[in-house]
């Protein structure tokens, strides 16, 4: 007779529902390690960061350590420049760095030469203003160490000379009167006024050279003169023979017509801005034409750039 009830097992039975009897073990096993695992994260999730910050630590302590021992340690080829530096300690002192990472005494050296440039530049500005002071103050007692009373009186004289000289063609009247004024000149302003007139007698005499030397060829041919075409009959010493109009005229040279003398000349004479120099030299010294057609030849040429003394001053000051 079974004395357990139906639905209760047996004490040592073993119910077909219920684990095995080693099943809680390996249980207990795979939790104790899973909570092993998740404590060694925590723990290498803790210890990461201070590991990495105690490595840049370390490293930027490194950078240091060698950059200073490399600015104490000389290279190879600065030995004799450490001994020196040894011998004057203050020399001897590291070099420290500003932001521009250049050395202090670098950048003092530069700003020396800086300085020192800056005041090479204002002594030179200031030389040159005391340099053109003392050219205003030299031609000032310049000017006012001009002849004076019989002497200028005398100089004056000379010049008028010399230009008349040269308006009637005695060149080398003209030239003797430019020497005795040129040895009593006395300022600049009267060196300059000699140098004006013996310009102008030498452009005057350039044009009647091409006048003479237009002479030379200009019998039988013919010219275009005041409108009308005359043929030159014959050139000799005391004058030239002209037919105008079917008729011959005989001029000596000192009656031809300014125009007749211009345009004999200007066979010589180029088309060009430099010519009308030498034939406004020769207008100025003939009333006929006056001083305004010599002073435009003049500035035309000068316009053109062709370089001469200021004539037009001259003509102010006969």
């Amino acid at each position: 007779m079974n004395t357990h009830p139906k639905d209760q097992p047996a004490p040592n039975s073993v119910s077909m529902n219920s684990p095995a009897p080693h099943e809680p073990d390996r249980t207990r096993t795979s939790i104790a390690s899973r909570r092993r695992h998740a404590n060694s994260l925590r723990r290498r999730n803790r210890t990461g960061p201070i590991l990495t910050v105690t490595c840049l630590v370390v490293l930027l302590g490194v950078l240091v350590f060698v950059n200073s021992m490399r600015k104490r340690t000389p290279s190879g080829g600065e030995g004799k420049s450490q001994t020196q530096a040894s011998e004057h300690p203050q020399q001897s002192l590291p070099q420290s760095r500003n932001l521009t990472g250049q050395p202090d005494a670098q950048v003092q050296s530069t700003d020396v030469e800086t300085r020192a440039a800056k005041s090479i530049a204002s002594d030179t500005v200031t030389e040159n203003a005391q340099a053109d002071e003392a050219a205003i103050s030299e031609i000032a007692q310049d000017d006012s160490a001009g002849l004076v009373g019989d002497d200028r009186v005398r100089f004056d004289e000379l010049l008028q000379s010399a230009r008349r000289a040269t308006d009637s063609k005695q060149f080398s009247l003209a030239e003797h009167s430019l020497i005795a004024a040129r040895n009593m000149a006395n300022s600049e302003s009267e060196f300059a006024q000699v140098e004006r007139i013996a310009e102008f007698s030498q452009y005057v005499a350039e044009f009647w050279r091409a006048f003479d030397e237009s002479l030379q060829d200009l019998e039988g041919t013919e010219i275009q003169h005041d409108g009308r075409r005359m043929m030159v009959v014959s050139v000799r010493q005391e004058g030239i023979t002209i037919r105008d109009q079917g008729q011959n005229h005989g001029y000596a040279f000192d009656e031809l017509s300014p125009e007749m003398v211009l345009t004999i000349a200007n066979r010589r004479f180029s088309q060009t801005a430099s010519s009308d120099v030498f034939r406004g030299a020769y207008m100025a010294t003939v009333p006929e034409f006056g001083e305004l057609k010599a002073r435009q030849l003049w500035r035309n040429a000068r316009s053109a750039g062709v370089e001469f003394g200021d004539l037009e001053r001259l003509l102010e000051e006969q």
